[in-house]
């Protein structure tokens, strides 16, 4: 299940790289009923996504880049660096949004970003938002084992029982939107 909740290792934000902003908000308007407010997707009023635009040239790097919390980026990209992966040309980013890019031994790029600078998901788990993330791979006992190292994941199929150590996001019913103290995890 996916939380606003900011859980280190827990995703924190996705957006949408595209060399066409104009025709990309319209679709997601018409779509989810979104609404862009400068480089932020919006559904009654909540961040959904983010969108940036790239240049044609560039579009190879288009399409949806995930992100997940973290309380130091470039802390936990020594730890993707130590487990295989490795960081982007963009990885000077960090400085001005805490934000930084890296990429999984198996290619796959994903955002390790701070909450502050950057905005994170105010709205999960709910209809017009992000609801379900998942890795593909041809190698996924390579790509269990880094995303353990880097974030500590436990590797469990969802639905699978979880160990009672491990921290568990609340369980509410209906939309999850981030608590009003920003950074830290909601007590039970």
């Amino acid at each position: 299940m996916l939380t606003s909740d900011q859980v280190p290792g827990a995703p924190n934000w996705v957006e949408l790289r595209t060399p066409d902003v104009r025709a990309a908000s319209e679709f997601y308007a018409a779509l989810f009923g979104w609404e862009r407010d400068a480089e932020v997707f919006r559904l009654d009023g909540a961040a959904v996504a983010g969108v940036a635009g790239v240049r044609e040239a560039d579009a190879v790097d288009g399409g949806w880049v995930l992100s997940f919390h973290t309380r130091d980026a470039e802390t936990t990209a020594g730890s993707v660096a130590a487990a295989g992966g490795e960081r982007t040309a963009d990885a000077g980013a960090c400085a001005g949004t805490g934000v930084l890019y890296v990429t999984d031994p198996t290619g796959v790029r994903f955002g390790l970003r701070r909450p502050g600078p950057a905005p994170v998901l105010d709205l999960v788990d709910a209809p017009g938002a992000l609801r379900w993330t998942q890795h593909y791979t041809t190698d996924v006992p390579a790509a269990k084992a880094f995303y353990q190292a880097v974030f500590a994941w436990d590797g469990r199929s969802p639905g699978a029982p979880r160990s009672s150590t491990r921290p568990r996001p609340s369980r509410r019913s209906g939309a999850r939107r981030r608590s009003s103290t920003r950074g830290a995890p909601r007590s039970r």
